[in-house]
């Protein structure tokens, strides 16, 4: 029976450590100016969110991480794996990630509110609205 409980105790410290190492790796490569090291990292990002549910800093964190990419994704693709991953997220778990990007995004907003506008500041805009949508 200890047999039994240690091997579970093992794989989930396994899963642990690849969530870990995942949330590692998007945290490093999430502003890469690659679009196929993005999409690779959405990629595993959604794998390892799959029947999982992170802890509250976890998705604090990824939000914060999800707030650097407005001015900073010109393309379609990468914009749109991250709306998978948001919508993902806000399936499996709404309590954390809602409160957790809508915070993120107003502390976007009060930082640029003094910035002149422009292309990049009403594509950023459009980008955080969408992503609202999607939460409501």
């Amino acid at each position: 029976m200890s047999t039994s409980s240690s091997c579970n105790k093992t794989g989930i410290m396994a899963a642990d450590t690849q969530v870990s190492d995942t949330l590692k790796k998007f945290a490093v490569k999430v502003t890469t100016a690659s679009t196929k090291e993005r999409k690779e990292i959405f990629g595993d990002l959604k794998q390892c969110l799959k029947g999982k549910e992170l802890p509250e800093p976890a998705v604090k964190g990824l939000c914060k991480l999800f707030c650097l990419t407005p001015h900073r994704y010109r393309d379609a693709a990468s914009r749109r794996e991250l709306l998978s991953v948001i919508g993902q997220m806000a399936d499996s778990q709404p309590d954390i990630l809602v409160p957790g990007l809508l915070n993120c995004l107003l502390n976007s907003g009060v930082f640029n509110k003094n910035g002149e506008p422009s292309k990049c500041t009403g594509s950023a805009a459009f980008i955080a609205m969408s992503w609202t949508c999607l939460l409501v």
